[in-house]
């Protein structure tokens, strides 16, 4: 059971960094296109999937999360991002072969301040499910506007696995 969530946590990391790379070879303004359905634009999609990573870690760590940025804030690098990603995600990765999912994450809700006393599943659960929901919206995005879209499935994980 270890190899398999292993893998799939591996996955999703992998899949982020592949997104991110994948972006960094597009001419820049690509980050500000959108497409009806999605998140927002490319660049704050890709945002929200790292800032809601860290948010979580920062749950699980019984730490308050980061402040949000400011809707007007500029975006960061691609470099940026990918570095504040694979430092959550390789951490999400290791606290869910570490806990028991059964444990529990209190603290206080960011729109209301209620306070909340949830499993620890579901919080790294949602990391991984946010994760390839907000992917398959910046792939709409560059598929709408006829741009390539990377291969960061499953399947193209196992093909990155064996060409190592």
């Amino acid at each position: 059971m270890e190899t398999t969530l292993r893998a799939l946590y591996d996955h999703d990391r992998w899949a982020t960094l592949a997104l991110i790379d994948h972006l960094a070879g597009l001419p820049p303004e690509t980050l500000a296109l959108d497409a009806p359905g999605t998140y927002g634009s490319i660049g704050a999609t890709l945002i929200h999937i790292v800032d809601a990573a860290e948010g979580y870690l920062a749950r699980l760590e019984d730490r308050p999360p980061p402040d949000r940025p400011a809707e007007d804030a500029p975006l960061p690098s691609l470099a940026e991002l990918r570095e504040r990603a694979d430092a959550a995600l390789s951490r999400l990765g290791a606290i869910a072969l570490e806990r028991d999912g059964a444990s529990r994450v209190t603290g206080h809700r960011r729109d209301t301040g209620e306070p909340f006393d949830l499993p620890a599943w579901l919080f790294l659960g949602q990391a991984v499910h946010h994760g390839n929901e907000h992917r398959a919206h910046i792939c709409t995005v560059l598929g709408a506007r006829d741009l390539p879209t990377p291969e960061i499935d499953v399947w193209a994980y196992e093909d990155s696995l064996s060409r190592r």
